[in-house]
């Protein structure tokens, strides 16, 4: 009993100095630079960067990314995706899905750690808090006496500066949404529609909040990964492992361990956990826990890998399978998912057709004794200029009767038109299914072709 209150007061002594901020308590991150954060701080900046530049980048006069949701256009480099497409984006979305299964399988959490925008913006918001307040004992030390002049001051310029980065990073995101020299005219002449203020605002305001304050929580609380990344993943799979056997050692046998307890490993997490704890699911596989343990265990003599990137196998002394079923499984949607989006990019034609029976009068019996149907007809021209186009029947011997054929459609608009198609009636047939065939007939683009199936009726 004597054992475990000394224990609870230690545990008291190391988190009073943590005030409490939001119901609860403030993690201050020691700075550590080490060969993993050489290489996020690589993927950050390279990723950070293609976020806020992309949208100053013309090609052909527009931006090379644009969701142009009023003209309900989604330009993604040389390719418009329309709204009959939407389904592109759907399977892009499953296979960015899929993506990450795979690479949790692999090396765990390693998009939380390196790719995820909510580690890149709170990285950056740490920097400049140390850059401004210092490292964690200045921190520390700082949050513990009242408010000063010399406080007040570091305090409004790391907030103005964090301000300046989520003001800067809602506008980026509009970008993507309405052209940025676009957006800036508005902004100017306060023509700033009131959901594109709306979503600019929050966006902005998130920014400064989440990656200033909110911070860990936003991992441990509202992001679903971390709850069920441990079904993705298997005893092959590589993460942030603390080696238990090595650093406690052998205390029957007299074997001191490896670790010296200095608590870097906890002082350096994000997400405040102890890796000597084991797995859980705080952890984003930032490897900070490793840079600093190597750095301690150099200093000491000693082999760098005491916390490592190692999978449960490894730990219990097996072999780690590279090469699983789960893994092909993956691969082989993820080949299959891309190849068919592809497919279907490369090979569409740019125009569309789309039909609709006439449910008011089904059919109507002619003078001469052939049976009409009429239909309703879209015609979507999906590429960046005029076409002109042909109507024709197949499957169906019979005739089209309408005012426009062929037609001219420019470039992005929905022609609607109505015809009807006369056929001789069937002996003893109610239906017949054929094909209303739109074709292409300018130079640019003879040939080309798309049909849709529908019916035609005779009788009931």
């Amino acid at each position: 009993m004597c054992l475990m209150n000394k224990e609870l007061k230690q545990e008291e002594q190391k988190n009073e100095n943590k005030p409490v901020v939001y119901g609860r308590k403030k993690i201050f991150v020691r700075h550590v630079w080490g060969i993993f954060q050489k290489k996020r701080w690589i993927s950050f900046t390279f990723f950070a960067s293609l976020f806020y530049i992309l949208p100053w980048i013309r090609i052909n006069g527009r931006q090379p990314l644009l969701f142009d949701i009023p003209a309900r256009k989604f330009h993604i480099f040389n390719v418009t995706i329309w709204p009959q497409e939407i389904y592109l984006l759907t399977l892009t979305l499953i296979t960015a899905a899929i993506g990450l299964f795979f690479s949790t399988a692999v090396v765990g959490r390693v998009w939380c750690g390196y790719l995820c925008p909510q580690t890149v913006f709170t990285s950056i918001f740490l920097e400049i808090e140390r850059l401004i307040l210092g490292d964690r004992p200045a921190q520390m030390k700082l949050a513990k006496v009242p408010m000063t002049f010399n406080k007040f001051i570091k305090l409004m310029l790391r907030n103005i500066i964090w301000g300046i980065i989520a003001i800067f990073t809602g506008f980026t995101f509009m970008s993507y949404f309405i052209p940025n020299n676009e957006l800036i005219d508005r902004i100017i002449n306060g023509n700033l529609s009131g959901w594109a203020l709306f979503w600019f605002i929050l966006i902005s305001v998130f920014t400064f909040f989440d990656a200033g304050f909110f911070r860990e929580q936003f991992c441990l609380v509202p992001c679903p990964y971390g709850r069920f990344q441990g079904a993705l993943q298997d005893p092959n799979s590589l993460v942030v492992t603390y080696d238990k056997k090595r650093g406690e050692g052998n205390k029957n046998l007299g074997i001191k361990g490896d670790c010296i307890n200095c608590n870097l490993c906890v002082q350096v997490c994000p997400t405040g956990i102890d890796i000597r704890n084991g797995a859980q699911f705080e952890c984003i596989g930032c490897a900070r826990c490793i840079d600093v343990c190597a750095i301690v265990q150099q200093k000491k003599g000693r082999s760098p890998d005491l916390i490592r990137y190692a999978s449960e196998n490894e730990m219990k002394g097996l072999k780690t399978k590279i090469i699983r079923p789960r893994l092909i499984i993956y691969a082989a949607i993820l080949t299959f998912l891309i190849s068919f989006i592809l497919f279907k990019i490369i090979t569409r034609p740019g125009f569309d057709i789309e039909i609709t029976k006439n449910r008011s009068l089904m059919y109507q019996k002619m003078p001469d004794g052939s049976i009409s149907n009429m239909y309703f007809v879209k015609v979507l021209n999906m590429s960046e200029e005029e076409q002109m186009y042909m109507i024709k029947l197949k499957d169906l011997d019979g005739s089209i009767i309408t005012g426009e054929n062929p037609l001219k459609v420019k470039s992005g608009d929905v022609h609607d038109l109505t015809l009807t198609v006369v056929s001789k009636p069937i002996s003893n047939e109610a239906i017949s299914k054929f094909s209303l065939v739109l074709e292409r007939i300018d130079e640019k683009g003879k040939g080309k072709s798309v049909e849709e199936r529908t019916t035609f009726l005779y009788h009931e």
